[in-house]
């Protein structure tokens, strides 16, 4: 019997020990899936350019975003577009490794202004597997009506954002920059993003353009036909011309708002143009 127990318990031990590790295995996935949206191993990376929308509001776009291998650290270059409403909290960050992602790495934002944030990740290891970036909103306590005993100290997570090792940019060069070098480098952006912007609302003005000439060769043919028309069939096609003039008013209404948001990108660029001069000048 002794025998029988000695042997049992010995093929026992090393299956708890399996068990163990699977189940410790397992629950270390199921953090790294939650936390990140996918298990280890997979490729996860925000591109340069690609538009994220936030919760609630807004969106977020990442300029750049480089690794610095040598001094172990991160920059990254965000636009962040928030609603007027919005404008009571301010932005905060939070970043973590996939492979750790229980620990939190030192962020500090290096530049914020016009909505662009420059934001620096210490100690990133060169053995990095996915840094995951949360953009966090948190009340500011001048807020009106702000009421202390009601407020949650916990950022609400807006987006995240993240630098996989495999496709993130490498600069052995990489450093923080001046407040002046990130003014200009700022300017340089919102100039290029205000002449996309323009760009998208002339393709809707043409698109618009070429809808309503459509239209109003639809009406020219409608007109033809109810000169030919039964009584039946004029009820019917002047209802339909009805139908199609409205369609072109509401065009025309939308390509003056489409006009007007052009020529207010067009202001800004100019705005944007002369003070890239004046620094130039300085």
């Amino acid at each position: 019997m002794r025998k029988r127990f000695a042997l049992s318990t010995k093929r026992t031990v090393p299956l708890l020990v399996i068990t163990l590790a699977f189940v410790v295995t397992g629950m270390f996935l199921m953090l790294s899936r939650t936390l990140f949206g996918a298990p280890p191993g997979d490729i996860q990376h925000t591109e340069i350019g690609e538009s994220i929308p936030m919760q609630g509001n807004g969106e977020v776009v990442i300029e750049d975003w480089a690794y610095n291998p040598n001094d172990q650290h991160m920059i990254a270059t965000l636009h962040v577009d928030r609603s007027s409403v919005d404008r009571n909290t301010e932005i905060t960050f939070a970043a973590q490794d996939r492979s750790n992602a229980r620990e939190e790495l030192p962020v500090t934002i290096l530049y914020e202004d016009r909505d662009y944030v420059v934001v620096h990740i210490d100690a990133v290891q060169p053995s990095f597997d996915v840094i995951g970036m949360d953009i966090q909103e948190q009340e500011t306590d001048d807020v009106v009506g702000h009421d202390e005993s009601s407020n949650d100290s916990t950022p609400a997570e807006l987006a995240r954002v993240y630098a996989d090792h495999r496709m993130v940019e490498v600069d052995e060069s990489l450093t923080a920059e001046d407040e002046n070098t990130y003014d200009q480098r700022v300017l340089n952006l919102e100039y290029d993003r205000l002449g996309d912007d323009q760009q998208a609302h002339q393709q809707v003005i043409e698109n618009m353009n070429e809808r309503i000439e459509e239209l109003e060769q639809e009406l020219v043919d409608i007109e033809a036909d109810i000169l030919y028309s039964t009584d039946d069939e004029e009820v019917e096609l002047e209802s339909e011309h009805s139908q199609i003039e409205s369609e072109i008013d509401g065009l025309e209404t939308d390509m003056a708002q489409e006009q007007e948001a052009l020529e207010v990108s067009q202001d800004e660029q100019d705005m944007i143009e002369e003070q890239m001069e004046m620094a130039i000048d300085e």
